[in-house]
């Protein structure tokens, strides 16, 4: 029973209400997804960091895969719509009754909206931009020295990645120029090792 004339001891103000704490944790929620939703736009080089890693294990199959079939496989590149696809050998007649089968490319994988293919070169060849060029693994899944560039298509051509394989060692560097420029592809020799 209390009187009317009697106060409450007063509390000490230290915590927070539940209702703030769930507000808070929605408005930490809703931020982070726009952020994950939105990291292209927040870091640039995510998507070229995507796709060449992308295309970098596509290689890596390719090459494996021509090792495992005893037969060449290609990476096809298509410069103009910015896209590639397997191509693989034709598979081997079992009788002699049966038609030669041509090679089997597989379907068109285009790249993120935002990124794009800026070429390819080698170190004895100029670089080419436009039309089709294959990567192709030979049956020991060996390949020449090659330079693909991905930029990221935002009208300020800062960020371009170069994807360097290298056909003796079998390695593919991911190299990252965020003032535009093309990383050289030096040939490597026998000296290199």
């Amino acid at each position: 029973m209390s009187l009317a004339g009697e106060q409450r001891p007063d509390r000490p103000a230290g915590g927070f209400t539940l209702i703030e704490l769930m507000v808070v944790v929605a408005i930490v929620g809703i931020v982070m997804r726009i952020a994950l939703l939105n990291l292209g736009a927040i870091v640039p080089g995510a998507i070229l960091d995507g796709e060449c890693k992308q295309m970098r294990a596509n290689l890596d199959f390719l090459r494996s895969e021509a090792r495992l079939r005893g037969q060449w496989c290609a990476l096809e590149l298509d410069l103009d719509n910015h896209r590639y696809r397997y191509v693989l050998p034709p598979e081997r007649k079992l009788a002699s009754y049966e038609d030669e089968l041509s090679e089997l490319p597989l379907s068109w994988t285009p790249l993120e909206e935002r990124a794009k293919l800026a070429g390819v070169a080698s170190p004895s060849r100029p670089l080419i931009e436009h039309g089709i060029y294959r990567i192709t693994f030979d049956e020991n899944g060996n390949t020449g020295d090659l330079a693909v560039f991905l930029k990221l298509d935002d009208g300020s051509n800062e960020f371009l990645w170069t994807l360097q394989l290298r056909g003796l060692t079998g390695r593919t560097d991911i190299v990252k120029s965020v003032e535009g420029q093309r990383a050289p592809l030096e040939e490597l020799n026998e000296s290199a090792f």
